[in-house]
């Protein structure tokens, strides 16, 4: 490659109908690879492009996250077909967006990303076993959506990620929520579109809270 292309730090290549990704290995300063919306279902390996921090495979054939893909900050899988999440290998991840997919549980080793800040899990097949315990270990992780899924409560171990400021449920099928009392940096919670008839007196105790988005089918009123 010449000099121009390997000065690229920006590759957009979508709507490309790719079924193989062309050769990025000697694009030494590439920083940014937007590959989405093509019919990928393999990525090669891109170690040697040690810039690279960002990387957008959204809507193309994956079934889970290419092990590939190592020391990239951000991360995006949007509308794919992802119905196993291996993540070990995103040890550097700090935005992972996993957003309508076909996963059905999360795997323990999520407790590794000691890094995340942002965890985008909306529109799966989850639900009120699905989340491990593990996800407790994200101390750095400030924003987690869950929206439309299949839980009824909130899982006992998102009440135990006391670093989060933004927790999004709308449109699951919650019954109550309970627990959250203990997320003290909690600034911003969205319940829109489920099946709560009351707000926990908890509530109270989130003295950082700002914005709490809760349109329900019925008058809501604090027990």
């Amino acid at each position: 490659m010449g000099a121009v292309d390997n000065l690229l730090c920006d590759a957009s290549l979508t709507l490309l109908e790719l079924t193989s990704l062309p050769e990025v290995t000697g694009l030494a300063e590439l920083r940014k690879l937007d590959l989405s919306v093509n019919k990928l279902k393999s990525f090669p390996d891109v170690s040697k492009l040690t810039r690279l921090s960002w990387v957008e495979l959204g809507h193309n054939l994956f079934t889970t996250v290419p092990k590939e893909i190592c020391n990239i900050q951000n991360l995006e899988v949007r509308s794919s077909s992802l119905s196993f999440l291996f993540v070990s290998h995103l040890l550097q991840c700090k935005v992972l967006n996993l957003f309508r997919n076909k996963l059905t549980s999360i795997a323990p080793e999520i407790g590794q990303l000691t890094r995340l800040k942002k965890l985008y899990l909306s529109y799966n097949q989850l639900h009120n076993n699905s989340l491990p315990d593990t996800m407790s270990k994200l101390t750095s992780l400030e924003e987690l959506f869950l929206s439309g899924n299949q839980f009824s409560v909130v899982p006992e171990v998102v009440c135990k990620i006391s670093s989060l400021t933004e927790l999004c449920f709308s449109n699951c099928q919650l019954e109550k929520v309970a627990g959250i009392g203990d997320l003290i940096h909690l600034q911003h919670l969205h319940l829109n579109c489920n099946y709560l008839k009351s707000l926990p007196k908890e509530f109270g105790q989130l003295s950082e809270l700002v914005e709490v988005c809760a349109v329900l089918f019925r008058s809501v009123g604090f027990v």
